[in-house]
C-alpha cells in the first residue's frame, strides 16, 4: 500500500468517545460535544463523529462549507474563530447553529440578521497566565482570540450586542495551554461564573473549549476534567438551564489514529 496514510483504530476511538460521554453524563448531563475539525478533517472521521451525535466545531468559511458538504445538519455546527465571513455567520445564526462572536466586525454584521432569537455567544479573552502561572502558551503577551475581560473590552462588546436587540446566550472560554492541566478548566469555569454574575447574563450555554488530554493513563482523564468543571460551574449555573459545550479534537483521535509513512532515503550528516 502506498504511503502516507492514516490507520484508524476504531475500537479505541469508540472507547475514548464513550469515556467522554460517560464523564459528561455523570457530572453535567446537559451537554454538546463539538468535534474540532482543525484537528483532523478526514471525511470518514468527521462523518463518524457526526454519526455519534457530535456537532461540527469549525473555525473558518472552508470548514463550515466542509461540514455542510458531508451532510452535517444545519443546526449542528459550532462556528468559532475570527475569520468568519458575513454571509456564513448570518446563515449559521439563522439556521440555529451556535455562533461565538470573536471580532468587532461580527457585531457590526448583526445589523443584517433577520431575527434576534439565536444561539449567539461571545469568546472571552481572560488572563489565564495570571490564574495559572507558567501553563499558558501565550505567556504574559496574552491570547489573540476573543474580547478581553480585564480591560473592559468584553463588557463593551456585550453591551453592543445587547443594544442591537440580541441576547448573549453563551460564553466561549477556550484557551491554549502547555500543561492541559485541570487548573486551566477550573480557571475558565471560574471566569464564566464571574462574568454571568457581573453582567447579569442569562446564559443557555458555557463553551469550555477543548485541549484535554486523552488516551494517556498517567494524565488527567475526562472524569477528572468534568468533575472540576461541574463543581465550579455549579456555583452560578445548573444543568437544567445551561448546557456545557466541549470541543475535543486531539483528546479523541490523538491515540486512536496512527500516521504511516515510508523512509525513502537516509543521509549521513556526521
Amino acid at each position: 500500500m502506498n504511503t502516507p496514510y492514516y490507520i484508524i483504530h476504531k475500537a479505541e476511538l469508540d472507547n475514548s468517545f464513550r469515556l467522554l460521554k460517560t464523564a459528561l453524563e455523570t457530572y453535567w448531563n446537559n451537554y454538546v460535544i463539538g468535534y474540532s475539525y482543525k484537528t483532523n478533517a478526514l471525511p470518514w472521521i468527521i462523518k463518524e463523529f457526526d454519526r455519534k451525535g457530535c456537532y461540527a466545531e469549525v473555525v473558518s468559511e472552508d470548514e463550515y462549507a466542509l461540514a455542510k458538504a458531508v451532510g452535517v445538519a444545519n443546526s449542528k455546527i459550532i462556528y468559532n474563530g475570527p475569520i468568519k465571513t458575513k454571509d456564513t455567520l448570518l446563515e449559521a445564526l439563522t439556521n440555529g447553529c451556535y455562533v461565538n462572536i470573536d471580532a468587532g466586525r461580527e457585531i457590526d454584521w448583526l445589523d443584517d440578521m433577520p431575527v434576534k432569537d439565536c444561539k449567539l455567544g461571545i469568546r472571552v479573552n481572560f488572563d489565564i497566565e495570571k490564574m495559572c502561572p507558567g501553563q499558558s502558551q501565550c505567556g504574559d503577551e496574552g491570547g489573540r482570540f476573543g474580547f478581553c475581560y480585564e480591560n473592559g473590552e468584553l463588557e463593551k462588546a456585550i453591551r453592543r450586542i445587547q443594544e442591537k436587540g440580541f441576547t448573549v446566550q453563551g460564553l466561549h472560554l477556550h484557551v491554549s495551554s502547555k500543561s492541559r492541566g485541570i487548573d486551566i478548566y477550573k480557571a475558565g469555569a471560574t471566569v464564566a461564573c464571574e462574568i454571568k454574575e457581573k453582567y447579569a447574563l442569562n446564559l443557555s450555554y458555557v463553551d469550555i473549549g477543548g485541549g484535554f488530554f486523552g488516551g494517556l493513563p498517567n494524565k488527567p482523564q475526562f472524569n477528572d476534567y468534568m468533575q472540576v468543571i461541574s463543581e465550579i460551574l455549579s456555583r452560578a449555573f445548573s444543568p437544567e438551564k445551561t448546557a456545557l459545550i466541549v470541543e475535543p479534537g486531539m483528546a479523541l483521535i490523538g491515540s486512536p489514529v496512527s500516521y504511516v509513512t515510508s523512509v525513502i532515503d537516509v543521509k549521513d550528516t556526521t
